[in-house]
């Protein structure tokens, strides 16, 4: 059954949100996902990687600082920040990219920075509580989400904790339920997230965090009245 129309409105939508309801209706779908994923790891990182080659044998990004309108660093000519790496062909992209001799490559990450930086906005006291004791936040998620955690085995536990923090986030980037159910059923073995389960657990986590619930809504609601956001330093988005 059609979902939804394109942009234009000309014909029903095939895109890859469609494609993921709609998977057990056909068998054939899993298939033009599955090409579709092949097709843009091929253009998108093995062509493109490669027509992306320096005279030196290396490929050189460019970090832009204020490239991104949330102001995240961005990498641009080529994008090197977004190689694949849930599946196991994307895995094998990224063993592409070797160190020059005598060097290393050195990741390093903020620890649960969006959610530091929510709490602080918010002064959601039970959020600055988990931090300041030292807390994981995403456990506190985890036993929400799945009461049986505590029997789970070690390997099945790190999956499901990568599905609480993905929902974790996504609560502060608009993810709906229907993206929590197509996320746990893309993961790797898939986890099962029924649309009321997801539903249930939005409930559940939200009323831990009254007063983010609250800051959510006043951002949202200036956001409406006066076309732009701020961060703490008065840097400003607009949104026309």
């Amino acid at each position: 059954t059609p979902i939804k129309k394109t942009k234009g409105k000309t014909r029903w939508s095939t895109d890859d949100e469609v494609l993921t309801k709609i998977q057990r209706a056909h068998p054939i779908v899993p298939f033009i996902r599955e090409y579709r994923g092949l097709g843009k790891l091929k253009g998108t990182y093995v062509v493109g990687l490669t027509s992306a080659v320096d005279v030196d044998g290396r490929i050189h990004t460019t970090f832009r600082q204020a490239g991104a309108r949330s102001g995240r660093v961005s990498s641009a000519d080529p994008n090197i920040q977004n190689t694949p790496a849930r599946s196991e062909l994307g895995g094998r992209v990224r063993e592409a990219f070797v160190a020059a001799p005598g060097f290393a490559f050195v990741g390093a990450d903020y620890s649960q920075i969006e959610l530091r930086v929510a709490a602080a906005l918010s002064q959601d006291q039970s959020m600055i509580e988990v931090f300041i004791n030292g807390g994981d936040i995403h456990l506190d998620t985890c036993r929400i989400m799945y009461p049986e955690w505590d029997i789970l085995d070690p390997e099945d536990q790190e999956r499901r904790r990568i599905v609480a923090k993905t929902f974790n986030f996504g609560l502060w980037y608009g993810l709906t339920d229907e993206g929590l159910v197509r996320y746990g059923a893309e993961a790797e073995p898939p986890v099962v997230i029924t649309l009321m389960g997801a539903r249930d657990i939005r409930e559940l986590v939200l009323s831990r965090h009254p007063q983010a619930v609250q800051w959510i809504k006043e951002t949202k609601k200036f956001a409406m009245e006066h076309g732009y956001t701020e961060t703490l330093l008065h840097r400003r988005r607009y949104f026309p």
